[in-house]
């Protein structure tokens, strides 16, 4: 698990009804969305926005 995904299950245990936003850029990106592949669906966070501008990621990439 990386620092990021780490950081974000803390901020979720920490404020469990905070409702959490992410905006990422660039190389961002590509981090936000590994952090979210990481995560387990069943007690993973649960994030009002993710936005992600001027991606690194592939225009085929399965949001699935």
């Amino acid at each position: 698990m990386n620092d990021f995904t780490s950081e974000l299950i803390e901020l979720a245990n920490r404020f469990p009804n905070a409702k959490i936003s992410i905006v990422a850029h660039s190389f961002g990106t590509y981090v936000v969305i590994k952090a979210l592949e990481e995560l387990n669906l069943l007690s993973s966070p649960k994030f009002y926005r993710v936005v992600l501008c001027g991606s690194v990621l592939k225009a085929n990439y399965s949001f699935s």
